[in-house]
Protein backbone atom coordinates (compact mmCIF):
# COMPACT_ATOMS: atom_id res chain seq x y z
CA UNK A 1 0.00 0.00 0.00
CA UNK A 2 2.82 2.51 0.57
CA UNK A 3 4.68 1.83 -2.60
CA UNK A 4 1.49 2.78 -3.96
CA UNK A 5 1.15 5.97 -2.28
CA UNK A 6 4.51 6.59 -3.06
CA UNK A 7 4.26 6.48 -6.61
CA UNK A 8 0.90 8.24 -6.99
CA UNK A 9 2.62 11.26 -5.25
CA UNK A 10 5.49 10.63 -7.43
CA UNK A 11 3.73 11.11 -10.57
CA UNK A 12 1.86 14.04 -8.97
CA UNK A 13 5.13 15.37 -8.38
CA UNK A 14 6.49 14.79 -11.93
CA UNK A 15 3.78 16.60 -13.45
CA UNK A 16 3.79 19.61 -11.34
CA UNK A 17 7.37 19.72 -11.88
CA UNK A 18 6.96 19.68 -15.58
CA UNK A 19 6.66 23.60 -17.92
CA UNK A 20 4.34 21.28 -20.25
CA UNK A 21 1.63 21.19 -17.32
CA UNK A 22 1.48 24.71 -16.66
CA UNK A 23 1.99 25.82 -20.29
CA UNK A 24 -1.41 23.44 -21.11
CA UNK A 25 -2.60 25.17 -18.07
CA UNK A 26 -1.96 28.44 -18.80
CA UNK A 27 -3.36 28.21 -22.75
CA UNK A 28 -6.20 26.19 -21.50
CA UNK A 29 -7.41 29.16 -18.72
CA UNK A 30 -6.87 32.03 -21.58
CA UNK A 31 -8.72 30.08 -24.10
CA UNK A 32 -11.73 29.96 -21.68
CA UNK A 33 -11.45 33.57 -20.54
CA UNK A 34 -11.45 34.84 -24.11
CA UNK A 35 -13.76 33.43 -25.78
CA UNK A 36 -16.22 34.54 -22.74
CA UNK A 37 -15.07 37.74 -21.70
CA UNK A 38 -14.29 38.76 -25.62
CA UNK A 39 -15.34 36.45 -28.28
CA UNK A 40 -18.33 36.92 -26.50
CA UNK A 41 -18.29 40.59 -26.00
CA UNK A 42 -18.98 40.49 -22.26
CA UNK A 43 -18.37 44.01 -21.93
CA UNK A 44 -20.01 45.11 -25.22
CA UNK A 45 -22.40 47.00 -23.00
CA UNK A 46 -25.31 43.99 -22.46
CA UNK A 47 -23.40 42.47 -19.71
CA UNK A 48 -24.80 38.88 -19.34
CA UNK A 49 -24.11 36.75 -16.43
CA UNK A 50 -25.65 33.27 -17.76
CA UNK A 51 -22.01 31.70 -17.51
CA UNK A 52 -22.94 29.04 -19.75
CA UNK A 53 -20.68 30.24 -22.42
CA UNK A 54 -17.52 29.86 -20.15
CA UNK A 55 -18.53 26.34 -19.71
CA UNK A 56 -19.29 25.84 -23.39
CA UNK A 57 -15.45 26.91 -23.85
CA UNK A 58 -14.20 23.86 -22.02
CA UNK A 59 -14.74 21.15 -24.02
CA UNK A 60 -13.44 22.39 -26.95
CA UNK A 61 -10.01 23.75 -25.61
CA UNK A 62 -9.65 20.09 -24.12
CA UNK A 63 -9.74 18.67 -27.62
CA UNK A 64 -5.74 19.15 -27.94
CA UNK A 65 -5.31 20.16 -24.06
CA UNK A 66 -6.24 15.77 -23.30
CA UNK A 67 -4.25 14.32 -25.45
CA UNK A 68 -1.02 16.58 -24.81
CA UNK A 69 -1.13 15.53 -21.35
CA UNK A 70 -1.49 12.26 -22.03
CA UNK A 71 2.10 12.25 -24.19
CA UNK A 72 3.21 13.42 -21.35
CA UNK A 73 1.76 11.48 -18.06
CA UNK A 74 2.11 7.73 -19.45
CA UNK A 75 5.88 6.77 -18.96
CA UNK A 76 7.40 3.49 -19.50
CA UNK A 77 8.78 3.24 -15.87
CA UNK A 78 4.98 2.39 -14.86
CA UNK A 79 4.61 -0.75 -16.97
CA UNK A 80 7.48 -2.43 -14.95
CA UNK A 81 6.87 -1.64 -12.04
CA UNK A 82 5.22 -4.62 -9.99
CA UNK A 83 1.25 -2.91 -9.63
CA UNK A 84 -2.03 -4.69 -10.78
CA UNK A 85 -2.88 -3.86 -14.32
CA UNK A 86 -6.40 -2.78 -12.58
CA UNK A 87 -4.14 0.03 -10.38
CA UNK A 88 -1.88 1.21 -13.25
CA UNK A 89 -5.42 1.77 -15.41
CA UNK A 90 -6.82 3.98 -12.50
CA UNK A 91 -3.69 5.38 -11.64
CA UNK A 92 -3.45 6.89 -15.14
CA UNK A 93 -6.88 8.17 -15.02
CA UNK A 94 -6.52 9.63 -11.40
CA UNK A 95 -3.38 11.38 -12.57
CA UNK A 96 -4.65 12.80 -15.75
CA UNK A 97 -8.26 13.75 -14.13
CA UNK A 98 -6.27 15.76 -11.71
CA UNK A 99 -4.16 17.38 -14.05
CA UNK A 100 -7.33 18.70 -15.30
CA UNK A 101 -8.75 19.63 -12.14
CA UNK A 102 -5.85 21.83 -11.45
CA UNK A 103 -6.07 23.16 -14.75
CA UNK A 104 -10.01 24.31 -14.42
CA UNK A 105 -9.33 25.44 -10.78
CA UNK A 106 -8.40 28.75 -11.56
CA UNK A 107 -12.00 28.93 -13.71
CA UNK A 108 -13.65 29.12 -9.90
CA UNK A 109 -13.16 32.33 -9.01
CA UNK A 110 -14.47 33.81 -12.91
CA UNK A 111 -18.60 33.81 -11.36
CA UNK A 112 -17.29 36.01 -8.17
CA UNK A 113 -16.29 38.58 -10.71
CA UNK A 114 -19.35 38.41 -13.34
CA UNK A 115 -21.72 38.56 -9.99
CA UNK A 116 -20.28 41.96 -9.98
CA UNK A 117 -21.69 42.78 -12.90
CA UNK A 118 -24.56 40.70 -12.51
CA UNK A 119 -26.38 38.55 -10.41
CA UNK A 120 -24.90 35.28 -10.88
CA UNK A 121 -27.02 32.10 -10.35
CA UNK A 122 -24.69 29.99 -8.12
CA UNK A 123 -26.38 26.58 -8.66
CA UNK A 124 -25.62 26.74 -12.49
CA UNK A 125 -21.85 27.47 -11.36
CA UNK A 126 -22.63 24.20 -8.91
CA UNK A 127 -23.92 21.66 -11.65
CA UNK A 128 -22.27 23.26 -14.46
CA UNK A 129 -18.82 22.67 -12.41
CA UNK A 130 -20.08 19.32 -10.91
CA UNK A 131 -20.95 17.97 -14.90
CA UNK A 132 -17.91 19.42 -16.54
CA UNK A 133 -15.66 17.25 -13.60
CA UNK A 134 -17.70 14.46 -14.92
CA UNK A 135 -16.75 15.37 -18.67
CA UNK A 136 -13.16 15.13 -17.53
CA UNK A 137 -13.17 11.56 -15.89
CA UNK A 138 -15.42 10.56 -18.79
CA UNK A 139 -12.37 11.95 -21.38
CA UNK A 140 -9.88 10.18 -19.12
CA UNK A 141 -11.00 7.11 -19.02
CA UNK A 142 -11.34 7.42 -22.91
CA UNK A 143 -8.01 8.48 -23.23
CA UNK A 144 -6.19 6.40 -21.26
CA UNK A 145 -8.22 3.84 -23.03
CA UNK A 146 -7.41 4.85 -26.57
CA UNK A 147 -3.64 5.08 -25.57
CA UNK A 148 -3.53 1.59 -24.05
CA UNK A 149 -4.68 0.31 -27.31
CA UNK A 150 -1.80 2.48 -29.53
CA UNK A 151 0.17 2.33 -27.11
CA UNK A 152 3.42 1.35 -29.54
CA UNK A 153 2.15 4.56 -31.78
CA UNK A 154 1.71 7.65 -29.14
CA UNK A 155 1.20 9.73 -32.47
CA UNK A 156 -1.65 7.49 -33.44
CA UNK A 157 -3.09 7.66 -30.09
CA UNK A 158 -3.07 11.68 -30.17
CA UNK A 159 -4.72 11.67 -33.22
CA UNK A 160 -7.21 9.07 -32.14
CA UNK A 161 -7.96 10.76 -29.12
CA UNK A 162 -8.44 14.25 -30.37
CA UNK A 163 -10.66 13.00 -33.06
CA UNK A 164 -13.10 11.60 -30.91
CA UNK A 165 -12.96 14.49 -28.46
CA UNK A 166 -13.77 16.73 -31.72
CA UNK A 167 -16.60 14.50 -32.53
CA UNK A 168 -18.11 14.90 -29.22
CA UNK A 169 -17.78 18.42 -28.89
CA UNK A 170 -19.14 19.42 -32.19
CA UNK A 171 -21.77 16.57 -33.02
CA UNK A 172 -24.79 19.08 -31.91
CA UNK A 173 -23.80 21.17 -34.85
CA UNK A 174 -24.75 18.65 -37.30
CA UNK A 175 -28.33 17.11 -35.57
CA UNK A 176 -29.88 19.25 -37.94
CA UNK A 177 -28.29 17.84 -41.44
CA UNK A 178 -29.65 14.53 -40.37
CA UNK A 179 -33.78 15.27 -39.73
CA UNK A 180 -35.09 12.48 -42.14
CA UNK A 181 -32.37 9.39 -40.39
CA UNK A 182 -33.59 9.12 -37.05
CA UNK A 183 -30.69 7.15 -35.80
CA UNK A 184 -27.57 9.23 -37.27
CA UNK A 185 -29.77 11.99 -35.37
CA UNK A 186 -29.97 9.85 -31.97
CA UNK A 187 -26.58 8.87 -32.34
CA UNK A 188 -25.23 12.61 -32.56
CA UNK A 189 -27.51 13.40 -29.65
CA UNK A 190 -25.61 10.41 -27.87
CA UNK A 191 -22.32 11.69 -28.61
CA UNK A 192 -22.95 15.21 -28.06
CA UNK A 193 -21.17 16.94 -24.83
CA UNK A 194 -23.80 20.18 -25.32
CA UNK A 195 -26.75 18.16 -25.19
CA UNK A 196 -25.71 16.37 -22.20
CA UNK A 197 -25.12 19.31 -20.52
CA UNK A 198 -27.69 20.94 -21.26
CA UNK A 199 -29.40 20.91 -18.27
CA UNK A 200 -26.66 21.63 -16.01
CA UNK A 201 -26.27 24.71 -17.77
CA UNK A 202 -29.54 25.86 -16.14
CA UNK A 203 -29.00 24.75 -12.74
CA UNK A 204 -30.20 21.08 -13.06
CA UNK A 205 -29.00 18.23 -12.18
CA UNK A 206 -30.32 15.13 -13.96
CA UNK A 207 -29.84 11.67 -13.58
CA UNK A 208 -29.88 10.82 -17.40
CA UNK A 209 -26.57 12.93 -17.90
CA UNK A 210 -25.16 11.91 -14.98
CA UNK A 211 -25.62 8.33 -16.04
CA UNK A 212 -24.15 8.80 -19.64
CA UNK A 213 -21.07 10.26 -18.00
CA UNK A 214 -20.47 7.30 -15.06
CA UNK A 215 -21.46 4.43 -17.41
CA UNK A 216 -19.68 5.54 -20.71
CA UNK A 217 -16.60 5.61 -18.13
CA UNK A 218 -16.62 2.60 -16.50
CA UNK A 219 -17.09 1.04 -20.03
CA UNK A 220 -13.75 2.62 -21.04
CA UNK A 221 -11.84 1.68 -17.51
CA UNK A 222 -13.16 -2.08 -18.22
CA UNK A 223 -11.93 -1.81 -21.59
CA UNK A 224 -8.46 -0.66 -20.89
CA UNK A 225 -8.00 -3.18 -18.26
CA UNK A 226 -8.74 -5.66 -20.87
CA UNK A 227 -6.94 -4.73 -23.44
CA UNK A 228 -4.11 -4.32 -20.70
CA UNK A 229 -4.35 -7.68 -19.67
CA UNK A 230 -4.45 -8.97 -23.46
CA UNK A 231 -1.34 -7.34 -24.26
CA UNK A 232 0.29 -8.29 -20.90
CA UNK A 233 -0.32 -12.33 -22.58
CA UNK A 234 -3.31 -13.08 -20.02
CA UNK A 235 -6.02 -16.04 -21.63
CA UNK A 236 -9.38 -16.12 -20.79
CA UNK A 237 -11.46 -18.74 -20.05
CA UNK A 238 -14.86 -19.19 -21.66
CA UNK A 239 -15.97 -18.67 -17.78
CA UNK A 240 -14.15 -15.00 -17.73
CA UNK A 241 -15.63 -14.00 -21.38
CA UNK A 242 -19.11 -14.56 -20.10
CA UNK A 243 -18.71 -12.68 -16.72
CA UNK A 244 -16.79 -9.87 -19.14
CA UNK A 245 -19.44 -9.89 -21.27
CA UNK A 246 -22.42 -10.07 -18.60
CA UNK A 247 -20.93 -7.16 -17.44
CA UNK A 248 -20.99 -4.83 -20.77
CA UNK A 249 -24.65 -6.15 -21.08
CA UNK A 250 -25.76 -4.66 -17.35
CA UNK A 251 -23.92 -1.65 -17.90
CA UNK A 252 -25.27 -1.03 -21.42
CA UNK A 253 -29.29 -2.19 -20.23
CA UNK A 254 -28.24 0.02 -16.85
CA UNK A 255 -27.86 3.36 -19.32
CA UNK A 256 -30.65 2.78 -21.67
CA UNK A 257 -33.03 2.42 -18.57
CA UNK A 258 -31.36 5.54 -17.40
CA UNK A 259 -33.74 7.51 -19.64
CA UNK A 260 -36.78 5.26 -17.99
CA UNK A 261 -36.37 5.74 -14.58
CA UNK A 262 -34.78 8.97 -13.95
CA UNK A 263 -34.62 12.23 -11.38
CA UNK A 264 -33.96 15.78 -11.98
CA UNK A 265 -33.12 18.09 -9.20
CA UNK A 266 -33.60 21.69 -9.83
CA UNK A 267 -31.51 23.98 -7.96
CA UNK A 268 -32.34 27.00 -9.23
CA UNK A 269 -32.74 29.37 -6.15
CA UNK A 270 -36.49 29.84 -7.99
CA UNK A 271 -37.32 26.53 -8.82
CA UNK A 272 -37.75 27.42 -11.72
CA UNK A 273 -38.12 23.69 -13.43
CA UNK A 274 -39.83 22.22 -10.23
CA UNK A 275 -43.42 22.04 -9.55
CA UNK A 276 -44.68 24.57 -6.88
CA UNK A 277 -46.27 23.61 -4.30
CA UNK A 278 -49.37 26.38 -5.67
CA UNK A 279 -50.00 24.34 -8.66
CA UNK A 280 -49.94 20.88 -6.47
CA UNK A 281 -52.88 22.36 -4.59
CA UNK A 282 -54.66 23.84 -7.82
CA UNK A 283 -54.50 20.41 -9.32
CA UNK A 284 -55.71 18.46 -6.58
CA UNK A 285 -58.79 20.62 -5.87
CA UNK A 286 -60.03 19.39 -9.35
CA UNK A 287 -62.58 16.37 -8.65
CA UNK A 288 -62.07 15.16 -12.34
CA UNK A 289 -58.79 14.03 -14.31
CA UNK A 290 -56.65 16.15 -16.30
CA UNK A 291 -55.95 15.20 -19.49
CA UNK A 292 -52.37 16.84 -20.96
CA UNK A 293 -51.30 16.32 -24.69
CA UNK A 294 -48.03 17.90 -25.57
CA UNK A 295 -47.99 17.91 -29.74
CA UNK A 296 -44.32 18.29 -30.19
CA UNK A 297 -42.57 17.92 -33.53
CA UNK A 298 -39.86 15.32 -33.42
CA UNK A 299 -37.47 18.48 -35.06
CA UNK A 300 -37.69 20.80 -32.58
CA UNK A 301 -36.48 17.74 -30.02
CA UNK A 302 -33.27 17.04 -32.25
CA UNK A 303 -32.20 20.48 -32.88
CA UNK A 304 -33.07 22.04 -28.99
CA UNK A 305 -32.70 20.61 -25.65
CA UNK A 306 -34.83 23.22 -24.22
CA UNK A 307 -38.10 21.10 -25.95
CA UNK A 308 -36.77 17.99 -24.40
CA UNK A 309 -37.05 20.30 -21.00
CA UNK A 310 -40.48 20.61 -21.34
CA UNK A 311 -41.01 17.16 -22.02
CA UNK A 312 -39.24 16.38 -18.74
CA UNK A 313 -41.37 18.84 -16.78
CA UNK A 314 -44.36 17.59 -18.11
CA UNK A 315 -43.53 13.98 -17.15
CA UNK A 316 -42.87 15.40 -14.14
CA UNK A 317 -46.33 17.40 -14.03
CA UNK A 318 -47.74 13.49 -14.20
CA UNK A 319 -46.64 12.70 -11.22
CA UNK A 320 -49.53 14.86 -9.85
CA UNK A 321 -52.85 13.16 -9.11
CA UNK A 322 -55.65 13.15 -11.26
CA UNK A 323 -53.05 14.86 -14.25
CA UNK A 324 -51.95 12.27 -17.17
CA UNK A 325 -49.74 13.64 -20.09
CA UNK A 326 -49.39 12.18 -23.35
CA UNK A 327 -46.66 12.96 -25.55
CA UNK A 328 -47.74 12.72 -29.11
CA UNK A 329 -46.01 13.27 -32.56
CA UNK A 330 -48.15 15.75 -34.65
CA UNK A 331 -46.20 14.48 -37.71
CA UNK A 332 -48.92 11.64 -37.90
CA UNK A 333 -51.82 11.80 -39.99
CA UNK A 334 -53.99 11.00 -37.15
CA UNK A 335 -53.68 13.99 -35.20
CA UNK A 336 -54.04 16.57 -38.03
CA UNK A 337 -57.30 16.92 -37.45
CA UNK A 338 -57.61 17.01 -33.89
CA UNK A 339 -55.22 20.07 -34.17
CA UNK A 340 -57.40 21.81 -36.56
CA UNK A 341 -60.42 21.47 -34.23
CA UNK A 342 -58.55 22.95 -31.42
CA UNK A 343 -57.14 26.00 -33.50
CA UNK A 344 -53.63 25.12 -33.79
CA UNK A 345 -51.61 25.59 -36.51
CA UNK A 346 -48.15 24.88 -37.50
CA UNK A 347 -45.20 27.15 -37.06
CA UNK A 348 -42.18 27.83 -39.28
CA UNK A 349 -38.37 27.42 -38.79
CA UNK A 350 -35.77 27.72 -41.40
CA UNK A 351 -33.51 25.25 -42.12
CA UNK A 352 -30.15 25.87 -44.60
CA UNK A 353 -28.44 22.61 -45.60
CA UNK A 354 -26.37 22.20 -48.84
CA UNK A 355 -26.81 26.15 -49.61
CA UNK A 356 -30.46 25.76 -49.95
CA UNK A 357 -33.11 27.51 -47.93
CA UNK A 358 -36.49 25.91 -46.78
CA UNK A 359 -38.99 26.29 -44.23
CA UNK A 360 -40.40 23.35 -41.84
CA UNK A 361 -43.99 23.50 -40.21
CA UNK A 362 -42.94 22.46 -37.16
CA UNK A 363 -45.70 22.19 -33.66
CA UNK A 364 -44.90 22.59 -29.59
CA UNK A 365 -48.58 23.01 -28.36
CA UNK A 366 -50.34 21.74 -25.32
CA UNK A 367 -54.26 20.83 -24.97
CA UNK A 368 -56.17 20.81 -21.88
CA UNK A 369 -58.80 19.09 -21.00
CA UNK A 370 -61.17 18.25 -18.17
CA UNK A 371 -64.60 16.37 -18.38
CA UNK A 372 -66.31 18.02 -21.68
CA UNK A 373 -63.79 20.96 -21.93
CA UNK A 374 -60.74 22.21 -23.26
CA UNK A 375 -58.12 24.60 -23.63
CA UNK A 376 -55.01 24.80 -25.24
CA UNK A 377 -51.19 26.66 -25.38
CA UNK A 378 -50.55 27.45 -29.33
CA UNK A 379 -47.19 27.27 -28.82
CA UNK A 380 -44.74 26.66 -26.10
CA UNK A 381 -40.92 27.09 -26.49
CA UNK A 382 -39.59 27.36 -22.67
CA UNK A 383 -39.95 25.72 -19.60
CA UNK A 384 -38.89 28.51 -17.86
CA UNK A 385 -43.33 29.95 -18.38
CA UNK A 386 -44.48 26.41 -18.57
CA UNK A 387 -45.87 26.05 -15.55
CA UNK A 388 -47.71 29.29 -15.81
CA UNK A 389 -49.43 28.91 -18.86
CA UNK A 390 -50.70 25.40 -17.41
CA UNK A 391 -52.00 26.76 -13.80
CA UNK A 392 -53.37 29.48 -15.21
CA UNK A 393 -55.25 27.66 -17.76
CA UNK A 394 -56.22 24.60 -15.50
CA UNK A 395 -57.31 26.66 -12.95
CA UNK A 396 -60.27 28.24 -15.62
CA UNK A 397 -61.02 25.02 -16.31
CA UNK A 398 -61.48 23.76 -12.65
CA UNK A 399 -63.86 27.10 -11.97
CA UNK A 400 -65.81 26.58 -15.66
CA UNK A 401 -64.43 30.16 -16.54
CA UNK A 402 -63.69 31.67 -19.82
CA UNK A 403 -61.30 34.11 -20.87
CA UNK A 404 -62.71 37.29 -22.37
CA UNK A 405 -60.67 39.88 -24.33
CA UNK A 406 -62.81 42.66 -25.21
CA UNK A 407 -61.43 44.72 -28.15
CA UNK A 408 -62.80 48.84 -28.66
CA UNK A 409 -62.65 50.21 -31.85
CA UNK A 410 -62.12 54.17 -31.79
CA UNK A 411 -62.97 56.75 -34.34
CA UNK A 412 -61.03 59.48 -33.73
CA UNK A 413 -63.28 61.39 -36.19
CA UNK A 414 -65.99 61.45 -33.77
CA UNK A 415 -64.23 63.67 -30.96
CA UNK A 416 -63.36 66.09 -33.81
Amino acid sequence: MKEKESYLKYSVYKFLTNPLFYITAIIFNLFCIIYFFIYRNFFGGGTNADLSMLFSAIPYISVLAFPVLCLNSFKCDFEILPFKISFKIFSKILILFFQFFLCVLPLFFVPFFVNLFGSVDFSQVFTSFFTILLYFFLASSFSVFVFEIFSESKLTAFIVTSVFLAITNFSSIFIGRFLNNEFIQNLLKFLSFSWHFNSASKGILDSKDIFYFLILSAIFIISAILVNEKKAGKKYSKQNLIQILSIYIILVFSFLNSSRYFFRIDLTEQKKFTVSDFTKEVVNSSNEKIEISYFLSPVLKSLYPNFRDIEDFLIEFSNLNNVSVKILNPDEEKYSEILEQHGLFAQQIQKRENNKTEFLKVYSAIIIEKSQNWTSIPFISSVETLEYNLIYRIQNLISNKKRIVNIVFLNFKDFM
